[in-house]
């Protein structure tokens, strides 16, 4: 269980843009949320050598499309990362300076074929390449803010085969859970309001 310590609206996006922290969650100080701890992990190669040598079976395995030594994945993620945070950050620029969400809603897709529910709804945002392994987990509200709860490097088929994505996987319904839960609720609602703008 994954209990929300704050919510945070990430500066300048104009509310379409927050992040999360847990207190079940490690964090490197005691100002970092999801979005932060994702970047300083996707940036740091050794970070991601570790992740991938740990990970060397599902990366053998070509499940993604391809089968790379841990050293050639990391530098390919590093790569991919720079590209797919730049797309995060154009698709936030569009809805700041002419609140166009296009972009925004096509970086990001439901992460069930058929969504669970009509509100808080459980999305992630896949890294630019093909068969890419990048994810971003966010949940929607209905006033078209993403509310970033966590990232992975996806491996395998389904969240559930590994630990991590599966903490992941948590990580968003708790979230989702939470958003439905106070949102239906009229105090509950300006709760999170005040949090977004």
């Amino acid at each position: 269980m994954f209990n929300i310590e704050a919510i945070f609206a990430v500066p300048n996006t104009d509310g379409c843009l927050a992040t999360v922290r847990f207190r079940e969650e490690p964090y490197e100080h005691d100002e970092e949320f999801e979005l932060d701890k994702m970047m300083r992990q996707w940036r740091d190669p050794v970070y991601l050598y570790d992740f991938f040598c740990l990970h060397e079976s599902d990366l053998l395995s070509g499940l993604n499309g391809t089968s790379m030594t841990a050293h050639r994945a990391a530098a390919a993620t590093s790569t991919e990362v720079d590209a797919f945070l730049k797309s995060l950050i154009e698709a936030v620029n569009k809805v700041t300076s002419e609140k166009d969400y296009t972009a925004l809603r096509d970086l990001f897709e439901t992460l069930d074929k058929v969504p669970r529910y009509n509100s808080a709804v459980e999305y992630k945002a896949k890294g630019p390449k093909r068969n890419s392994w990048l994810r971003i987990y966010a949940v929607k509200t209905n006033d078209e803010a993403y509310i970033i709860t966590g990232s992975a490097i996806k491996l395998t088929g389904s969240m559930q085969e590994r630990t991590h994505t599966n903490r992941e996987l948590n990580k968003l319904r708790a979230t989702a859970r939470y958003l439905r839960q106070v949102l239906g609720k009229p105090e509950g609602f300006f709760k999170i309001y005040e949090i977004l703008v």
